[in-house]
């Protein structure tokens, strides 16, 4: 699933309360039964992305502040007090919102979405080796294996950065469409897509140039992107009309526009079983689509507020974080029935899952802490402190390691990931 970052800052950054900074302007960051909150785990954040002040991939309009409190730090040190032992915290950039862990090159890399700069960490050593400024409020980010290439979506210069996966040196930037919310790339097509949550429209780049190939109209106030590769569909959350565009990955064309009500905040997709995954904020809904047409095939009621969804194809399960009540919905991963409700911390707004160790994430914005559940069943594992205002989770699968966007706090918490 993709939440953005900026779309979760959106959306979480207004509910919070005793926050130690503001988020300015800056934009918020994927049942007949039962109800509770989850995210997902992969090589790049997803997101979140994803994405906080929209939605989960939450994203927050206007201008943000754009300044570096502290330069960027190389130091490790253990975490506060509370953290569990094999949890570390990492000096970056001014308020993150989103990593992207990319283990073919052991590195992390870190939108820092009020300084407009990606902190690169060695997830070996856990050490900041570089800093790389790109354009104005870096919401969302994807990686393309094939071209070695890191793609950031910058919502508020309406640009998307390329960068070298092993350097972070920027190799191109890319005019795109007004407020660029959220960013996949479709792996095998040599395309990403980027949603222009300002210009109601998706544009189609090539991975290795970074140059625009065609630009599409969708919905209004698209925010969050999913892609399923083996049916060749894009997914586009529409948030402010209440519908999901599907899309080609191939040639970017509009195939459907599928009504699903509310205001669809976070897409997720089950190629294991072809299905994809809409959570409406408004009416507190997840929608499952077939992944080949678009057809709804079931609506499933789950908590309040949910602003996030990623899916473990493993155990056929999906997570959604409801930041409204406080919990994660656990979700069959083909016929959407909700099998679990799990109370996890306050706001929580992220998800991120780790397939190899039964792990799921869970990113608490107010309360400043991490729930790991169980992914089979849904239980809460363990509950870490993190950083002040703790956005999104990314995992490493190399390290089993599950690194955490602390917005509030300028840091990035590592966590043991068993």
């Amino acid at each position: 699933m993709r939440t953005s970052a900026l779309l979760l800052a959106l959306v979480a950054l207004p509910l919070l309360t005793g926050a130690s900074r503001t988020a300015g302007s800056m934009p918020s960051t994927r049942v007949e039964t039962a109800v509770a909150p989850a995210h997902r785990a992969g090589d790049r954040v997803r997101s979140a992305p994803l994405r906080v002040g929209v939605a989960s991939r939450a994203r927050t309009d206007g201008p943000i502040h754009c300044g570096i409190t502290r330069p960027p730090s190389s130091t490790v040190t253990m975490a506060g007090a509370g953290l569990a032992p094999s949890a570390f915290s990492v000096a970056v950039g001014h308020g993150p919102v989103l990593i992207a862990v990319v283990t073919d090159t052991a590195r992390a890399f870190v939108l820092n979405g009020l300084a407009g700069t990606v902190s690169i960490i060695n997830t070996g050593t856990f050490s900041v080796t570089g800093s790389t400024t790109v354009g104005t409020t870096p919401c969302d980010a994807d990686i393309d294996r094939g071209a070695h290439h890191v793609l950031v979506a910058n919502r508020d210069s309406n640009t998307v950065s390329l960068l070298d996966w092993s350097s972070g040196a920027v190799l191109t930037t890319t005019a795109v469409g007004h407020s660029p919310s959220s960013i996949v790339v479709a792996p095998g097509t040599g395309h990403a897509f980027v949603a222009n949550k300002d210009s109601d429209t998706a544009s189609m780049l090539h991975t290795g140039s970074g140059a625009v190939l065609d630009t599409v109209a969708v919905g209004s106030r698209p925010v969050s992107l999913a892609v399923d590769r083996i049916t060749g569909r894009v997914f586009v959350a529409n948030s402010g009309d209440g519908t999901v565009s599907v899309l080609d990955a191939g040639s970017g064309a509009v195939l459907n526009t599928v009504s699903v009500g509310g205001s669809p905040v976070a897409v997720a997709v089950n190629q294991a079983t072809t299905r994809a995954f809409v959570a409406t904020m408004g009416n507190n809904k997840v929608l499952v689509l077939d992944a080949g047409s678009g057809a709804v095939l079931a609506s499933r009621s789950v908590g309040s507020a949910p602003v996030a969804i990623e899916v473990d194809e493993r155990r056929n399960r999906a997570f959604v974080a409801n930041s409204g009540s406080n919990t994660v919905s656990v979700l069959n991963a083909r016929s959407g029935l909700v099998l679990a409700t799990t109370h996890v911390g306050t706001k929580p707004v992220h998800v991120a899952v780790d397939e190899a160790t039964d792990r799921v994430f869970v990113t608490n914005a107010a309360s400043n802490n991490v729930s790991v559940l169980a992914a089979l069943g849904g239980a809460v594992v363990r509950t870490p402190a993190v950083g002040t205002t703790p956005l999104t989770a990314a995992i490493d699968g190399a390290h089993h390691r599950a690194f955490v966007a602390n917005f509030g706090g300028d840091t990035v918490s590592v966590l043991d990931a068993h």
